[in-house]
């Protein structure tokens, strides 16, 4: 039974149809008959990982080209599925190169598909990689650092200049923000020497007097650098970054003592007003 369906999967696959196909890319020509091809930027297709080649990367404005010879007899057909079952997809009967563009060219029309829907029967295609031709229009974008990671990052200007350059290389157009997430004093001062835009002191598990002070502190200093502050009063049970907090809830005189501290610079106030649940506002 196995080999009947295995001699009746063979004579099928004779059965495919298959066409004479010009190939131009850069410079070359490639010139044969073909019975499967896919001009793809993905690391696995129909569930087969690496059948597109190593080295697959999504923003190096090429794609991966993989076109399957037609077999002329059962040995050839053994070399392809080999081939296949392998991922040897550089062996005779299969074509493989990157490109940023490709010409199609046959004799007869060839059925297209194109993200899996029919794509029309056409004589020619050009295929042409728009590497970030477009871009996700946002109004703005704010990215959030905390201390953890900064440290991890090898310190806060090296961020800087890593979220800068990614803006120069991409074009980015629409305005980035980069703030501190529940920053240490010390960390604050590191972030706005770095060149952060936005940045949170965290003085909540600080006596309120201290935690005023400092917030005071900030507050001045990032008024000065034309930088967005947040504070934060009570805290959320659990640690993050080396600060332990109880759970406990905010006095609501507390955030008003921190919420006067020139409202002008202070623009946001963080107060925990239920263990584990947090509200962020002006007032």
């Amino acid at each position: 039974m196995v080999i009947w369906l295995i001699f009746e999967g063979t004579k099928r696959l004779f059965n495919i149809p298959s066409y004479k196909i010009k190939v131009t890319h850069d410079g070359e020509t490639i010139e044969d008959e073909f019975i499967f091809g896919m001009v793809t930027n993905s690391r696995s297709v129909g569930g087969f990982k690496r059948i597109t080649g190593e080295n697959v990367i999504f923003d190096d404005g090429v794609f991966e080209v993989t076109l399957f010879k037609t077999p002329k007899n059962p040995v050839e057909l053994n070399e392809l599925i080999g081939a296949v079952v392998m991922r040897q997809i550089n062996s005779d009967r299969i074509y493989s190169f990157k490109s940023g563009e490709v010409l199609f060219e046959s004799v007869e029309a060839i059925p297209w598909t194109l993200d899996g829907e029919y794509g029309g029967t056409h004589e020619e295609v050009v295929i042409k990689n728009k590497n970030q031709a477009l871009q996700i229009m946002v109004k703005e974008v704010i990215l959030g650092v905390s201390e953890g990671a900064g440290k991890y990052m090898t310190g806060y200007k090296t961020v800087v200049g890593m979220v800068n350059g990614m803006m120069e290389e991409l074009g980015i157009t629409v305005p980035v923000a980069l703030h501190l997430d529940h920053g240490s004093y010390d960390g604050c001062l590191k972030c706005v020497e770095a060149g952060f835009s936005s940045i949170m002191f965290d003085g909540s598990h600080y006596p309120i007097d201290e935690n005023v002070e400092k917030t005071k502190e900030l507050v001045k200093i990032a008024h000065e650098h034309g930088m967005s502050i947040e504070a934060e009063v009570g805290s959320i049970g659990g640690e993050e970054d080396g600060v332990i907090g109880r759970g406990e809830c905010a006095d609501p005189e507390e955030c008003k003592r921190v919420a006067d501290l020139e409202l002008t610079s202070l623009q946001q106030v963080s107060v925990t007003f239920m263990e584990n649940t947090r509200l962020t506002g002006r007032d």
